[in-house]
């Protein structure tokens, strides 16, 4: 063994807690602009493959969020281990603002990426009611994929479709006549006949298989609660409309309510609870996608 591989690194700490913060800084630190590229995409490309698999797979969240860590943690002890043996070369003054610059940059990357991910491709929402009951409580933060039926591309105003919105999807979208954000079923879909017989639904003359369906006392939503009657319709959904109601049929100001929904004011469809409220039952299935 050498006198330089016997001699102690050079504040290990301090690469291992810069790449802790932000992946790949330690690296850059460390003297490596390769491995810290690296290390710097690393966490990016592997939220984007951790949520392909939670929207494919349905995996657990506490075992996504455990291998997310696990990433984290080993870009970390990359750095910790490759910090030099001996004092970095060049001024003090130079490594000062190179690891400034280096935050600066990866700072903004981040905050760019977060505010992307969270207007354009996913985000967690908190539920506010009973309206959805049981599947989602007041209180219970679910998982929103933005992009399921539209992706917004940045800087360009312009979008893609990625899916059709089908009936039974736990959408996110406006309330047509207060522009509040509600969670709501898809019953109905544009050219569906749509009819509610003691709180189920019938479309297209066809019973819809709804075991999801709670019937507990109203809930204050508002004075429009009252309106609601056991049976509706029956009605036609137009063009570009959706007809959607809550699981609580006794507690949901929806389509009985306000009338159809704007497809362009459907805000995303939500995939699984990431964190439940303790006042829901916690049996409950997480996944939402379940038909």
């Amino acid at each position: 063994m050498s006198s330089e591989d016997s001699a102690p690194r050079s504040r290990p700490w301090l690469s291992g807690l810069l790449s802790l913060l932000i992946p790949g800084l330690g690296q850059l630190r460390n003297g490596s602009l390769g491995r810290a590229l690296t290390f710097f995409a690393l966490p990016f490309l592997a939220a984007v493959l951790l949520f392909v698999l939670v929207v494919g797979l349905r995996p657990p969240v506490w075992t996504v969020m455990t291998a997310y860590g696990v990433i984290r943690l080993g870009v970390a002890a990359d750095a910790w281990l490759g910090a030099p043996r001996t004092a970095i070369s060049g001024s003090r003054a130079f490594h000062i603002v190179r690891l400034l610059m280096a935050s600066i940059v990866g700072f903004t990357a981040t905050v760019a990426y977060i505010y992307w991910r969270g207007s354009t491709v996913w985000c967690l929402d908190q539920v506010r009611g009973k309206s959805m009951a049981d599947a989602l409580v007041d209180g219970d933060e679910p998982l929103r994929f933005i992009a399921a039926y539209r992706l917004w591309i940045p800087w360009t105003g312009e979008h893609m479709d990625t899916g059709s919105i089908q009936r039974k999807d736990i959408i996110a979208a406006k309330d047509p006549l207060t522009g509040v954000q509600i969670v709501k079923r898809v019953i109905g879909i544009p050219g569906d006949e749509v009819v509610v017989r003691g709180h189920r639904a019938w479309v297209n003359g066809e019973a819809l298989d709804e075991d999801y369906i709670k019937l507990e006392s109203p809930e204050a939503e508002g004075p429009r609660i009252d309106n609601l009657r056991p049976d509706f319709g029956p009605i036609r959904v137009p063009k570009n409309r959706l007809f959607v109601l809550g699981d609580n049929r006794n507690g949901s100001t929806d389509s009985r309510v306000f009338g159809f929904v704007f497809i362009d004011d459907v805000k995303g469809r939500y995939i699984m609870r990431a964190f439940d409220s303790p006042n829901g039952d916690p049996n409950r299935d997480r996944d939402l996608m379940r038909r």
